[in-house]
């Protein structure tokens, strides 16, 4: 919930979004559970929320996963005949998308090498005429701490640099790195507010490596909201929507 800057001031507005990476490799990788796609897709539809931003849609499967019955518009980059080219971004906006841009990463290591990872950016249009950029990220895998480092520069220097007439920047998606690294820190710096914080709750496991031994999982997907023109948060919440 946020108050936007326009000629009424006490005008709020309620947004819902969810980020999911949906582990999008083929089973014979992950050891997932086959058929979870649809499954996905159906909760996504139930959740209604007003933006969906995936992760790691990388195959035709598992990009089943995106609803396909309901009244969103959907944003992903180009396509590629080869898995290796894929970015693995789809972003659906409830809202009406007038522009949108992928931002692949100019340096890459070992596994991500193989495939194209970047950053989704989509301008929507609010329902009282604001304007809003979301912004769909997929880090450097684990390791590798020097080239993530640098594609967090890159991201940040892309939503700093964004000049749309915005009222605000929601940057969310998987960033690869915990709460209590130095890049976190540099992310939160530079990108506002993370709204789990804001809502005052504990960072929640986001990747568990499908095992349920105590200290497996991590936190690694964020959400934050860099406003302008005077947006004021009034409130956030958060919760898990998939276990």
């Amino acid at each position: 919930m946020a108050t936007t800057p326009t000629a009424a001031p006490d005008q709020e507005l309620n947004l819902k979004l969810v980020t999911y990476n949906i582990w999008g490799l083929p089973s014979w990788m992950t050891g997932a559970r086959p058929g979870r796609y649809p499954k996905i897709s159906r909760e996504l539809e139930r959740m209604d929320a007003d933006f969906i931003l995936l992760q790691e849609a990388w195959t035709a499967k598992a990009r089943t996963a995106v609803p396909c019955h309901g009244h969103w518009a959907m944003a992903r980059s180009a396509a590629q005949h080869s898995f290796f080219q894929q970015s693995g971004l789809v972003t659906l906006s409830k809202f009406p998308i007038l522009g949108g841009e992928f931002y692949p990463f100019t340096r890459a290591a070992f596994p991500d090498r193989f495939v194209n990872k970047g950053v989704l950016k989509i301008t929507v249009q609010l329902p009282g005429g604001e304007l809003l950029n979301i912004w769909n990220a997929h880090l450097q895998d684990a390791g590798a701490d020097r080239t993530r480092a640098l594609q967090i520069r890159e991201l940040i220097s892309h939503v700093q640099s964004a000049e749309d007439g915005q009222i605000a920047d929601l940057v969310a998606g998987d960033f690869n790195c915990t709460p209590e690294s130095s890049m976190y820190r540099e992310l939160a710096n530079a990108l506002g507010v993370n709204l789990q914080q804001f809502a005052g709750a504990r960072p929640f496991v986001t990747w568990d490596k499908l095992s349920a031994r105590p200290g497996v999982g991590q936190t690694l997907d964020y959400v934050f909201l860099r406003a302008r023109t005077g947006l004021q948060i009034r409130q956030a919440g958060t919760q898990v929507a998939f276990t």
